[in-house]
């Protein structure tokens, strides 16, 4: 019940949110005109209008997905233009530096090409927002047997051994204090459960360097290649 009635809500909100966000992206067109406060203000108001909109997004997703009623389209993707456009999007505003290690001749992976590079666009989304601008986020794929492995790592403050199968849990977080970067704790979890129904799988191995300050974290991701009919004899 719990689960419905959430489920209920979010889309409920779903479409007030819709025409709030087409409001604010309208008066956001002649911000230039407006006074510096005023300026600030619509974009505050922009910017939580559209967490806001992420969150309930999410909530849908996850009551999707809990329902079995998650429609997961499988087909052969390229692994090197699927992160590269999920690593654009999320870091093109703020010029992040990344350091890339894409391996070459990757064979293409069986996955549904939208969720999974949801799932992507969150790891970096997290790596970016857990770890200082001094250093950059690594991007890595390569093949191991019959998978890829895509990952993400971090220079941030690192998931300690017993946080770390909690991690992916609903509205998990670590760190909830004042500085803790805005977050519902539902990203890692919807992304488990996205990849697992793409049969791979999401996994974290932490600390990832020797650096007491800043231990980092490795987010990856295991994907079946695509079989051939010679695979397959």
């Amino acid at each position: 019940m719990k689960s419905d009635f959430i489920s209920l809500v979010s889309h409920e909100l779903r479409a007030p949110l819709t025409a709030l966000n087409g409001g604010l992206e309208l008066a956001m067109q002649s911000a230039e005109t407006l006074p510096p406060k005023a300026r600030d203000i619509l974009e505050i108001m922009t910017a939580e209008s559209r967490r806001l909109t992420d969150f309930v997004q999410s909530i849908l997703d996850v009551s999707r997905l809990e329902a079995g009623k998650m429609d997961v389209a499988p087909g052969p993707v390229a692994v090197r233009p699927l992160v590269e456009q999920a690593a654009t999007v999320v870091l093109a505003s703020n010029q992040r530096d990344v350091d890339w290690h894409i391996a070459k001749n990757l064979p293409p992976i069986w996955a549904d090409e939208t969720y999974l590079e949801q799932v992507i666009r969150n790891l970096i989304r997290n790596a970016d927002k857990y770890s200082t601008e001094e250093y950059p986020i690594h991007i890595c794929a390569s093949q191991q047997g019959e998978q890829v492995r895509i990952s993400i790592k971090d220079h941030g403050p690192g998931i300690a051994p017993e946080d770390q199968s909690h991690i992916f849990d609903r509205f998990t977080r670590l760190q909830n204090d004042e500085r803790a970067p805005s977050g519902w704790g539902l990203g890692l979890y919807l992304g488990q459960k996205l990849v697992a129904a793409q049969q791979g799988s999401l996994n974290v191995d932490s600390p990832l360097w020797d650096d007491p300050r800043d231990p980092g974290s490795e987010f990856y991701i295991l994907m079946p290649i695509v079989q051939t009919p010679e695979d397959e004899l």
